[in-house]
């Protein structure tokens, strides 16, 4: 199974351009920079962030 954790209308449209099915779950965290993370280690945090935050919300055993 595919999960978006983005509500993005632009990250859906390329999503669509790989996979016929997928569902859409937003994660709804604050994104705010702490500043323990490096800038270069940020983009992976967050990642990380969002799909545990999407995995609790859901049930881990969905994914």
């Amino acid at each position: 199974m595919i999960v978006l954790a983005s509500a993005s209308p632009r990250r859906q449209e390329l999503l669509k351009l790989i996979f016929d099915d997928f569902t859409v779950e937003p994660s709804d965290i604050d994104e705010t920079v702490r500043r323990s993370i490096e800038l270069e280690q940020y983009p992976e945090y967050l990642a990380l962030k969002k799909s545990r935050h999407v995995a609790e919300r859901c049930g881990e055993e969905s994914f």
